[in-house]
């Protein structure tokens, strides 16, 4: 009677140990998912900056040629009179 006894807690402890341990294992493969998908983010987003700073750059050297066209155009020392 008492092998059996035993034989029934070693084979409850070692279905809790399993049943623990593949939900550790479920845990450990969802963070490295998770994990994964942040560093494809961050990878697209630094694939993306060379392209942002180029428009930027771009953009302000139009705004530079705009900026210069104006301030030609007016006689100077008359900026703000006039208001």
């Amino acid at each position: 009677m008492i092998y059996v006894i035993i034989l029934v807690v070693l084979i409850a402890l070692v279905a809790f140990g399993a049943s623990g341990f593949n939900r550790l294992r479920r845990a450990d493969i969802s963070a490295q998912e998770a994990l994964g998908g942040i560093d494809v983010q961050l990878t697209r987003r630094a694939d993306l900056l060379p392209n942002l700073v180029e428009t930027v750059k771009g953009y302000a050297g139009h705004e530079g040629g705009a900026r210069g066209d104006r301030a030609g155009s007016h006689p100077p020392g008359r900026c703000g009179e006039g208001r």
